[in-house]
């Protein structure tokens, strides 16, 4: 008996676990990571060494991304030189999301910034602000 009433609670137990499974799998994650990114010339449509490492986080549910990025090493030194002062290492900021869809998530930082990010490709289209110019931006992600 006591056999027999083990096998029916490991059973309920593990019908539970795979019921919370299905849902997430149903209802869609509402967590979305972008890694490996990493940013297209558009004059040569070749990668372009920015960073060493670059992730957008994805929360549906918070509307937020949080954006990590490591300098290139390179590339650090002569932004330096070029701006004279500091730049982290690393740097992460938040970026809220402005609409979500199927297929496409739209997004704005604080300093007018936008992303919409290719949710089947794994891309990024940004419009940055560059001194007193905008630069269209074309971002590839795993």
């Amino acid at each position: 008996m006591k056999k027999l009433l083990g096998i029916i609670v490991l059973g309920l137990l593990l019908s539970s676990n795979v019921y919370a499974g299905l849902l997430d799998i149903f209802k869609g994650s509402n967590k979305i990571i972008f890694k490996d990114c990493h940013t297209i010339s558009r004059y040569t449509q070749e990668r372009e060494i920015v960073f060493d490492e670059h992730t957008f986080e994805l929360d549906k549910e918070k509307k937020t991304i949080v954006r990590t990025f490591i300098w290139n090493d390179e590339l650090k030194k002569s932004l330096e030189k070029t701006d004279k002062k500091k730049i982290p290492k690393i740097n992460q900021e938040n970026i809220r999301i402005v609409s979500v869809g199927d297929k496409y998530i739209s997004a704005k930082n604080n300093e007018g910034d936008e992303y919409v990010f290719n949710l089947s490709k794994k891309t990024i289209q940004a419009n940055i602000k560059l001194g007193s110019t905008d630069a269209q931006v074309k971002i590839i992600c795993k």
